[in-house]
């Protein structure tokens, strides 16, 4: 089985905005934080959670992340124009 990509892991849609981003991952870290839940599992998906993080809420990488696994093509502008 695969590894989930960054937005499945963070619960989000390709297409999220960064105040998407960040809420998701704050509400996914308190919940897997190593003291609020030191099991291995957990500290694991704090750390896949962290790397997801810093990769997409950085927009030069976020850019060649979907570059590379084939999400360029969402369009992600938070002010869309209406027709």
């Amino acid at each position: 089985m695969g590894q989930k990509n960054f937005y499945e892991q963070l619960g989000l849609a390709p297409g999220a905005t960064d105040p998407e981003i960040k809420r998701a991952y704050h509400k996914l870290v308190r919940k897997h934080h190593p003291d609020a839940a030191p099991d291995a599992k957990s500290k694991a998906e704090f750390e896949q959670l962290a790397q997801a993080y810093e990769v997409l809420s950085d927009p030069t990488k976020r850019a060649d992340y979907d570059t590379v696994h084939g999400f360029d093509v969402i369009p992600r502008t938070l002010n869309s124009e209406k027709t």
